[in-house]
Parts: C-alpha cells; structure tokens; sequence
C-alpha cells in the first residue's frame, strides 16, 4: 500500500501537467453566424508514456496488496488471488478455496454487488487497469467537464470541439474555458469503450486501505 501510494503522488502531478498542456492547446473562435463562441481541442498530443505507466503501477500495487491477504486468508492454496467478479456464480466458484468464514467478508467487497453498475465499482477498477497494464501502456484520454459532468468521452481528435456558449448582444466575450479532466480506459486499445475518471484510482485506494483490508483482517485464521 505504501507503494501504491507513492506512485499516486507522482500520478496526480504528472496528471495535472497534462492537463495544463490540454488546457493552453484550447483554441477559442466566434461563430457570427449561428452567434456562438465555439472551444476546440487544439493539437491533442499523446500523454507522456509516464503517465500510463504510473497507471499501471498503481493498479499493479493494489492488486498486489489485495493479493497478500488473500495469501494471509488461504496458505496452502499454491495459486491464490484476491477475488474480484462483476458476477456472482464466478465468485462463489472462486470463494472454494477461501475459509468458509472469510467468503461472507469476500463478499461483501465484490463488484457484482453493485448490479448493473458493477464495472464502476473501484475493485473493478483495479482489477481490469492491472490486466491492461500487463499488455500495453494504459490508454487516457482528456474529456471536457461541464457543471461537473463529462461532456465528451472517447478518443478525441484534434480540433473536437468541446464546448459552444451563446454570443449575448451588447455582453463582452466570455472569459470562459471548459475544465478538463482525464480518464482511463478498462480496454486495451483501440477498443478503449469502457473509461473511467482517473480519479477514481485515488477512490479505488482509499476504498482498499481504510475498509477492505481492515475488514477481512478481522476473519484471517
């Protein structure tokens, strides 16, 4: 964990300098005819590798720690990893080789509990950003936040535009430019049709540290 967390610091400031270049590459012009102040992407340049990479250590470092309790709950299994499934017969199948006292707190923390919502859930998260990490750089892309909502998703291209604020009559020229914010995708790429919001690794984190971990501790042997 301690791991995960150091490569979680230097994640958020690589981040925050890609974002700045996404930021001063936004081009801004006056559409007079529909009278709309129309931002674009300008040239999207690939993130530095660093940035995917840390991704994948992240991920990699949670897992891992997920991993050892696992190790900790089941000793004598040879082959024994932390349960992560968005569905619930998989898991009871996996759950086998755990303590019967351990599955119930298993359980608990598994994604198919969240439903149709289950590829959001944070374990999720960190269970498909490892698969990817072992294969390629982990895709990000910038997706352009309005009022707190994305506004685009996918692989944006160079001159996407982002965002379009009506021209009001006698009204200066709006000193206004979307938030950017970046996600990741579960998918290698090209597929890239599952992204999430890079935040929610620091959620995926937080949620190992301060909950599951204390919480099968409690039912180790």
């Amino acid at each position: 964990m301690d791991r995960a967390h150091e490569h979680l610091d230097d994640l958020d400031g690589e981040a925050r300098a890609c974002i700045e270049r996404y930021r001063n590459g936004i081009a801004r012009s006056i559409d007079a005819q529909r009278g709309l102040y129309l931002y674009n992407f300008g040239q999207l340049n690939p993130p530095d590798y660093r940035l995917g990479v840390l991704i994948g250590e992240v991920a990699h470092a949670l897992r891992a720690a997920l991993n050892h309790i696992a190790y900790a709950l089941a000793p004598t299994v040879e082959y024994i990893q932390f349960p992560i499934f968005d569905e619930g017969a998989k898991c009871s199948e996996a759950l086998r080789d755990f303590p019967p006292e351990s599955r119930k707190e298993l359980r608990r923390w598994q994604p198919y509990n969240a439903g149709k919502h289950a590829h959001d859930h944070p374990l999720w998260i960190v269970h498909r950003l490892d698969i990817v990490e072992k294969h390629q750089c982990v895709p990000t892309f910038p997706v352009s936040v309005s009022m707190g909502r994305p506004a685009l998703r996918g692989h944006n291209q160079d001159g996407d535009a982002i965002l379009a604020v009506p021209a009001i009559a006698g009204m200066p020229e709006p000193d206004l430019y979307p938030d950017l914010a970046l996600h990741v995708s579960l998918d290698p790429f090209p597929k890239a049709t599952k992204l999430v919001p890079l935040t929610s690794l620091r959620d995926a984190y937080d949620l190992v540290r301060t909950k599951v971990i204390p919480s099968v501790e409690k039912v180790m042997p």
